[in-house]
């Protein structure tokens, strides 16, 4: 005997409350897999709190991470290697938004008198935007900075940077920690000019004012 439900389709949910959003890099990376930055991302359920129970003690932080990102969202053939670091978290926090109807909810501390307050936001319709680029972005963007007035093009991290800053060996970490190689790994050119060796642009950067080096 068939059940009886009231349920309008059998759709499995994971495509019925599937959301596409557009990443913030516009998907400059792969363009053929994220036109325009589309990407589908599938609301979080049992299967993947059942994958992360399984793989939380086998995995480093970061494989768990990019695992993460492959069972929330359509990669379309894209490989996550491509994938910018940055946009990692914005896809897990929308599929973890997609099991609770789209709303977080969190809890607001004021920084002056620790009073605290629970608060809720629209994911993704209520994040702020920043440093959203266009759909025409060329994968980097220019900065000049304030002291030397060196022109710094700069190019965001991708997955597959990040992998290699974590899988040096503790030699190389020592000479050039993982912080500041994230940071030099960036500079595509310097006053249009490319550093021969990475050892050029450290000496560069550490040559730096305080000023130049933060900013």
């Amino acid at each position: 005997m068939p059940i009886k439900t009231n349920l309008k389709s059998m759709t499995p949910r994971r495509q019925q409350y599937k959301k596409e959003i557009t990443l913030l890099s516009h998907g400059y990376t792969s363009p053929q897999a994220w036109p325009d930055g589309k990407l589908t991302v599938f609301p979080w359920d049992n299967s993947i709190d059942q994958w992360l129970v399984e793989n939380v003690r086998k995995l480093g932080k970061q494989e768990l991470v990019y695992g993460l990102l492959r069972h929330c969202c359509d990669l379309n053939g894209g490989n996550v290697d491509d994938f910018i670091v940055d946009e990692i978290n914005v896809v897990l926090l929308v599929s973890r938004a997609l099991s609770t109807e789209g709303v977080v909810q969190y809890t607001a501390i004021c920084p002056y008198c620790g009073a605290k307050k629970q608060e809720q936001i629209k994911v993704p319709d209520e994040l702020e935007k920043v440093g959203e680029k266009t759909s025409d972005y060329p994968g980097f963007d220019l900065i000049t900075l304030p002291e030397v007035n060196d022109v710094v093009k700069l190019r965001p991290l991708i997955v597959k940077d990040e992998k290699l800053v974590i899988s040096r060996k503790d030699e190389e970490k020592r000479a050039i920690p993982d912080t500041e190689l994230r940071t030099i790994m960036r500079v595509v050119s310097i006053n249009d000019s490319k550093p021969d060796t990475l050892e050029e642009l450290v000496t560069w950067y550490r040559a730096l004012s305080p000023k130049d080096a933060k900013f």
